[in-house]
This record gives C-alpha cells, structure tokens and sequence, in this order.
C-alpha cells in the first residue's frame, strides 16, 4: 500500500518532476557543450634503478657510496613520485613554458601539482599529477590544460626537466665520487714516489746492483772454501797419522851405538818452523785479495823457499856430529817427522785462514739475504703503490669524463603528443558529456523525487486545485482501518 501511495502521489506531482528533470538534464548538457574542455595527455619515463652507483668508483669505494639510499626501500615509489613533483622541477616547468593564471602570475607550485579536481577542471583548468604505473620503474607523468598543446607541452617539459634534475643528481654523486678519488690518487702518487725514493736510496747505500748475482756468487765462494777446509781437515788427518807414525817407528829403533854421538835439539829448526808458519798465514792472506802472479805473493812464495831450505840446512846440521854407525832408518824417520811438522804447521795455518774466510763470506751471505729481504719489502710496497696509482689514475679520468657528460637514469620512453582532430575528443577529461548526462540525469530523478515528496508534505495543491490530505493523515487512517 506505501508503494501505491507514492506512486499516486508521482502520478498527481509528474508535472514537476519531468519539469526538474529537464531542467537539470538540459543545463548540465548545455553546458557540456559550452563549458571549454580540459584536455589530459600523458608522458611515461623509465627510472633505471639498478645504475644509480658510478661503475668507476665501484671497486674502491664502499658499496653504498654514491648510492641512492632509497633505491632498496620499500618507499621507494613515493619517493620518485615526490622527486618528479618537486618544486625545483615545477617551478622550472612553469617558467619555462610562462604559464600564468587568469591575474597574470605564474601558476602556485601547491596549486599546479595535483590540483583539487575543482581547480583541475573549473577554476584553474591547468595542473599535472604523477603515478607509478603497476609497481614497475615505470611513471606516468598526466598534464591538463585548456588546449591539447599546452598539455602535451606541460607533459613532455615536465619529462624532461625531471631528467635533467635527475642528471645533477647524478652528477652530484659523480663530483663527489671524482673528489674522493681525486684526492685517493694525490695521496697515493705522493707515498709512491716516496717508496721509490726509498728504493733507490736503499740501493746506493748497500751498493745493490744483483742481489741474485751477489748471492750466486757468494754461495759459490763460500761452497769453495768448504771443500777446501774439508781437504785441508783431511789432510791433516793423514799427516798427524804419518806424524804418529813415524815417532812410533822412532821409539822401536835401537839406542845409537856410539857413546860420543851428538844429537840435540836446534832452536833454529824452531825458529824456522814458526817463521814458516807465519808467511803460510801471510800468503794465505794476500791470495785472498791478490793473484798468484803478483809480486807481493811471490815474493812471499820466495821467503817459503828460502825458510825452508835454511830449515833443511839445519836439519843435516842436526845431524853432523853423528858417527858412521848411526842407525839411517832412524835418521829418515827423524827427517819425514821433521817435513811432517812442517806440512801440519801449514795446513793449520791455512785451516785458520780458510774458516776466517768463511766467517767472512758466511756474514756477507747473512747481510744479503737481509738486504734482499728488505729490498723486497721496500719493492712490494712501491709496486703496489704504483698498480694503486694507476689504478685510481684510470678511475680518475673515468670520473673527469663521467662528470663532464649528460648522466640520467632517467629515461623518457613516451613522449605526449598533440592529437590529431579525429582522436582529439578521447583526449578531453572534462567535460565527458556521456557521463554528465548520466549523473545529471540521476541527480535530476533524485532531486524531482525530493521536490514532490517535499510537496506532499507541506500539502501543496495539486495542479487541478484539490486538497488533498497530508501524507501523514493517510497514513494514520490506513493504520486505523
């Protein structure tokens, strides 16, 4: 019964209804018609997340340096939204295309970037917004404006400006990058031609000009004189055999048989026995330093000679006195002890010699090994010095280039374009008359609806003069019956 009521009461009031509904339908399609459009056009670009560090500084540099450090978080969207809108980029946009609103003054920044969508479509009719297009490093840069090429031209600047802030950006990290560099390759240039100085200096003071030679040479020298103090030691061996020996054979000989027989001992013998052993000392000595044919050596060679045939005389001396019936064998046996002597006391004194030698080379041996030990410190470190500095050398005009060209991640892969007069009606945001006549049309329903009911309830006669009863009345006459 309520929804028959109603519809009596449309039926009574259809007059004012159709009358609203017309009027609200009719003014909002004439004013599609006579309202001047928004036009809204769109430019993509690409952000290229992944090559935000500079390659060149990569190895040397932490590897966060350089690095944007929103590039990993989890806001990073928002992040390139309000970097594309930011003011610098706006305000350049604004100025660059001289955009002014109805007083003559350029556009306000917070007015300009995502405008209310009054000011977009009635008051202000110019704005731009920015979207990311489906979690990809993709954006979608939307420009309106009363005509399509003021659109496309707010679109495309906003594009590219953003691409070049995005570039100083960029080059700010680059400068910074080539500063540290630069001031890395100064230092280390600087402790480079300190270690070769160091290098050098090493190599005048210990008089380096082999250090493999030196050593060849001095292991060969001193491999010699272990072989010549081995003969020596034998040598002496088998005298001090012979030696013993013979006073072994002395002892087993029969007394002299002569009472008178004279047979004591020489001091001379033992003078020349110690001079001997001095000049083998001398010789041995001066052949260290001088060869065989000099004539110092000679020289000594000839004193040899001479001590030992004065030394010979004394011997047969030594035996002068004796009778005819001195046992010979034991006078042989007395001479090969007396040469033995001689033999031993040189051999000693060239032992002596020899292993003084050795301590000499043996000492040289140590201080090379050490010298080179240390050389090769001081030449690892200058080597590596010198593979930093060209290193960073390389790094460094890597980054002067770098910096000195137009670097961006951003990457402009959709530039707005001016629409052709057969496509230019999908460019139109505002007014989109299919969907007014829509909402106008509803609102015109709901709005004819209202009026009536309103009508109904203040008891306004119908158009043929009648009264009729207030809705509530009925209502309560319905209830009572």
């Amino acid at each position: 019964m309520e929804f028959l009521r109603l519809w009596q009461i449309f039926l009574r009031r259809k007059l004012v209804f159709f009358v609203i509904l017309a009027t609200v339908v009719g003014v909002t399609v004439v004013g599609s018609f006579i309202i001047k459009p928004v036009y809204k056009v769109r430019a993509k670009i690409w952000l290229q997340l992944q090559n935000l560090q500079p390659s060149f500084v990569s190895r040397d540099l932490p590897s966060s340096f350089g690095k944007m450090s929103y590039s990993d978080s989890d806001n990073l969207p928002d992040t390139f939204v309000n970097l594309i809108e930011s003011r610098k980029v706006a305000e350049k946009v604004i100025d660059k295309l001289g955009l002014k609103d109805k007083k003559g003054n350029p556009y306000d920044f917070n007015f300009f970037v995502e405008p209310g969508y009054v000011k977009k479509v009635l008051t202000q009719g110019t704005g731009v917004e920015v979207e990311q297009i489906d979690d990809a490093e993709l954006f979608e840069i939307r420009a309106y404006a009363r005509d399509e090429k003021t659109a496309v031209d707010i679109a495309n600047t906003f594009a590219s400006e953003f691409s070049a802030f995005f570039g100083e950006l960029n080059r700010d990290t680059v400068a910074r990058s080539r500063k540290y560099v630069e001031e890395r390759y100064d230092k280390a240039r600087v402790d480079w031609e300190a270690a070769e100085r160091r290098r050098v200096d090493f190599k005048s003071e210990k008089l380096i000009v082999n250090l493999d030679t030196q050593k060849n040479n001095l292991l060969s020298e001193l491999s010699q004189m272990r072989s010549k103090l081995d003969d020596i030691e034998q040598q002496v061996t088998e005298n001090k055999a012979i030696r013993k020996a013979a006073e072994e054979a002395i002892k087993e000989q029969p007394e002299f048989k002569l009472s008178s027989k004279s047979f004591e001992a020489n001091p001379f013998i033992k003078s020349y026995k110690s001079k001997l052993y001095d000049l083998d000392i001398t010789l041995a000595e001066k052949l260290l330093d001088l060869t065989p044919e000099h004539p110092d050596v000679k020289a000594v060679y000839k004193k040899i000679e001479q001590t030992k045939a004065a030394m010979a005389k004394e011997i047969d001396k030594t035996f002068s006195n004796e009778s005819s019936a001195r046992n010979t064998y034991y006078d042989n046996l007395v001479q090969k002890l007396g040469d033995t002597d001689i033999v031993l006391i040189s051999l000693k004194a060239q032992e002596k010699v020899t292993r003084q030698q050795m301590v000499r080379l043996d000492k040289e041996m140590r201080d090379v090994v050490q010298n080179e030990f240390d050389y090769s410190k001081i030449s690892i470190e200058a080597d590596t010095l010198k593979t930093i500095v060209n290193n960073l050398k390389t790094q460094l005009e890597a980054a002067r280039l770098a910096e000195g060209l137009s670097i961006s991640n951003s990457v402009i892969i959709e530039e707005a374009k001016v629409p052709s007069e057969a496509n230019s009606k999908s460019y139109i945001y505002f007014p989109n008359k299919k969907l007014l006549a829509i909402v106008a049309l509803f609102l015109g329903t709901m709005l004819g609806l209202s009026v009536i009911l309103f009508l109904e309830y203040i008891d306004v006669p119908p158009g043929d003069g009648r009264l009729r009863e207030p809705l509530g009345s009925v209502r309560e006459t319905e209830n009572a019956g």
